[in-house]
C-alpha cells in the first residue's frame, strides 16, 4: 500500500474513533439513532485493560510450555506383585555394558572386506595399465593406416 493510501487509511480511523466517540454517526438520527448515541457513549460493564490481558496470556503460555516440558516420573511396573522377581529386559540379557557405536558396513565383515577390494581395484587402476590382450600373434599393419606423402626414410652414405 502507498504511503498516502496508508496516510489516508489512518486519518479515516482516527475521524472514525472520534466520530463513535463524540456519538455522531453516518447514518440517520432517529429515536434509534439516539439510542445507539447513548449506548455508545455509556462505559462497558466490565473494563478490561489490554496489557493485562496479554500479561494473562502470556503467564497462561509459559505454564503450559513448562507443563509439557516438565521432567515426568516414571511409574513403577505395577503388574509384578511385592516380593516377586521382575522378569530379565533385552538390555539385561545380552548384558553388552557400553559398546561403541559401529558403522553399518563395521557391523557386517564380509561387506567391509568386498567394498575394501573394490576401492582397491579403484586405486590400482590408477597405477597400472590394463593389459592388452590378443595383441602378441601377427603382425596386424599399423593401426592408424601408411600415409603416401609422408616420407621419414634417410639417405645412407651421404652426409
Amino acid at each position: 500500500m502507498g504511503r498516502a493510501r496508508r496516510v489516508k487509511g489512518l486519518d479515516m480511523a482516527a475521524a472514525a474513533a472520534a466520530a463513535a466517540e463524540n456519538g455522531v454517526s453516518k447514518k440517520k438520527k432517529g429515536k434509534k439513532g439516539a439510542a445507539a448515541a447513548a449506548a455508545a457513549h455509556a462505559k462497558p460493564v466490565e473494563e478490561v485493560d489490554f496489557m493485562d490481558l496479554i500479561l494473562r496470556e502470556k503467564e497462561r503460555q509459559k505454564a503450559e510450555k513448562a507443563g509439557k516440558y516438565a521432567v515426568r516420573k516414571r511409574k513403577r511396573d505395577e503388574s509384578t506383585k511385592d516380593g516377586d522377581k521382575r522378569g530379565a529386559t533385552y538390555q539385561i540379557i545380552k548384558n553388552r555394558g557400553l559398546t561403541p557405536h559401529k558403522s553399518k558396513m563395521n557391523r557386517n565383515p564380509r561387506v567391509k572386506k568386498r567394498e575394501q577390494y573394490r576401492k582397491a581395484l579403484i586405486r590400482r587402476k590408477g597405477a597400472v595399465r590394463n593389459l592388452r590382450e590378443g595383441e602378441a600373434g601377427a603382425y596386424g599393419g599399423e593401426q592408424s593406416g601408411i600415409n603416401a606423402r609422408v616420407s621419414r626414410s634417410r639417405k645412407i652414405g651421404t652426409s
